[in-house]
C-alpha cells in the first residue's frame, strides 16, 4: 500500500484519516479545485461554529472578552481580528443594503427641475414649436419657444458652487459647458476652487455612490484608527507593565462591539428614518468604554475617570483629524 503523508508537516498519514494527527491540516489528495478553495476561504470567514455566533454576544459584557484572551483561554472564542473585520464587513454591507434608495433619492430637487426644463425646452425645441403651431394656427408662434427658455431659465436660481465671488453658476451653463469651459467663463481658479467644482458636480451626477465612497472611506479609517489609539491607552497605562498588544485587542474589541452597534442601527434607521440612529454606536461604544476600562484595568474610580475623560478627548481628536484626511482624499480620488 502507498504511504501517504501530510502536505504540510510530511508527517505519515493513514488511509482514512480526514486530519493530519501531527499539524491538524486537512488532508489533501489531490490538488484543490476552485470549489475547495472558495469552500475553504467561507469556512475560514463565516465558520459558523458555537463560538463564533456566541462571541459577538459577550460584548455586551463590557472588558470580558479582553481579559479572557489574556487569561489564555483563546479557543473558546473567536479571534479579536476575525471578529473586528467580518463585524465591519456585516456592518458595511447592512448600510449599503438598507440606505442605497434613500441616498439616491436626495438628488437635489433644483437639480431635477433643471434638467427637465433643459431635456423638454432644448431637445423638443421643434416639437414645441409645432405643437403649438396646431393648437393656436391664428397666432403668431415665432419665437415663443424662446421665450419660453428664457422664463424658464430666469425662474431657475443660479447653482452656487463655491463662497465668495464668482461661484454661481447659470443652469443651461451647468448641464451644457464642460469643466474647462466653465473655469474659464466664471473666473474659477486655483486648484482647490476647481476640485471642489468638480465634485459637487460629481455629487450631483450620482450622490448615492459618493456618499457610499465617502462613508466606506470613514469606516475603514476608523478601523485603521485603531492602532493609535492603543497607543493613547499605551501612555496612560504606562504604569501598569502591560504591552502594547493587550491596548490593541481591548481596542479591537471596542470597534467590533461599535460596528456591531451600528449594524442594528442601519436596520432601525431604514424602519424609522432617524438620523440619530447613524451616532448610536458611538454613543452606546462610550458608554461602554468606560466599565470595560474599569473591569480589565482594574482601577479605582477616580482614576478610571480620569483616563476615560483623556482617553476619550483624545479620541476626538485623532478622530477628527483621520475624517479630515479622509475627505481630502475622497475630494480627490472620487
Amino acid at each position: 500500500m502507498k504511504d501517504h503523508y501530510c502536505s504540510n508537516c510530511h508527517h505519515p498519514l493513514p488511509e482514512k484519516q480526514p486530519f493530519c494527527g501531527q499539524c491538524g491540516q486537512k488532508a489533501i489528495r489531490t490538488k484543490p479545485r476552485i470549489l475547495d478553495l472558495a469552500k475553504e476561504l467561507s469556512s475560514q470567514i463565516f465558520n459558523l461554529e458555537s463560538k463564533n455566533i456566541k462571541t459577538p454576544f459577550l460584548l455586551f459584557k463590557p472588558g470580558f472578552l479582553t481579559m479572557e484572551f489574556f487569561k489564555g483561554r483563546r479557543q473558546r472564542y473567536t479571534h479579536p481580528s476575525r471578529l473586528l473585520f467580518i463585524t465591519l464587513l456585516i456592518y458595511l454591507s447592512t448600510f449599503l443594503f438598507f440606505n442605497k434608495e434613500d441616498i439616491q433619492s436626495t438628488y437635489d430637487t433644483q437639480l431635477l427641475e433643471l434638467e427637465h426644463y433643459h431635456n423638454f425646452i432644448y431637445h423638443q425645441e421643434d416639437s414645441l414649436q409645432q405643437f403649438l403651431t396646431e393648437k393656436y394656427p391664428n397666432q403668431e408662434m415665432d419665437g415663443i419657444v424662446d421665450t419660453l427658455g428664457l422664463f424658464a431659465e430666469e425662474h431657475l436660481q443660479d447653482i452656487n458652487i463655491l463662497s465668495g465671488a464668482h461661484s454661481r453658476v447659470k443652469p443651461k451653463d451647468f448641464l451644457t459647458l464642460t469643466d474647462e469651459e466653465i473655469f474659464e467663463k466664471y473666473e474659477i481658479n486655483g486648484f482647490v476652487n476647481q476640485i471642489i467644482y468638480k465634485q459637487f458636480k460629481r455629487i450631483h451626477q450620482s450622490p448615492g455612490d459618493y456618499v457610499n465612497f465617502l462613508f466606506n472611506n470613514i469606516s475603514w479609517s476608523i478601523l485603521f484608527s485603531i492602532p493609535l489609539l492603543a497607543c493613547i491607552l499605551t501612555v496612560l497605562y504606562y504604569r501598569n507593565n502591560r504591552y502594547y498588544v493587550e491596548h490593541l485587542v481591548f481596542m479591537m474589541h471596542l470597534g467590533t462591539f461599535i460596528f456591531l452597534i451600528g449594524i442594528f442601527s442601519n436596520i432601525l434607521e431604514y424602519y424609522f428614518t432617524n438620523a440619530l440612529f447613524y451616532v448610536l454606536p458611538y454613543s452606546i461604544g462610550g458608554i461602554w468604554l468606560f466599565p470595560a476600562m474599569k473591569k480589565y484595568y482594574e482601577q479605582s474610580y477616580p482614576k478610571t475617570l480620569l483616563k476615560y475623560g483623556l482617553f476619550i478627548s483624545s479620541s476626538i481628536i485623532i478622530l477628527s483629524l483621520m475624517l479630515i484626511l479622509t475627505i481630502i482624499a475622497v475630494l480627490i480620488l472620487f
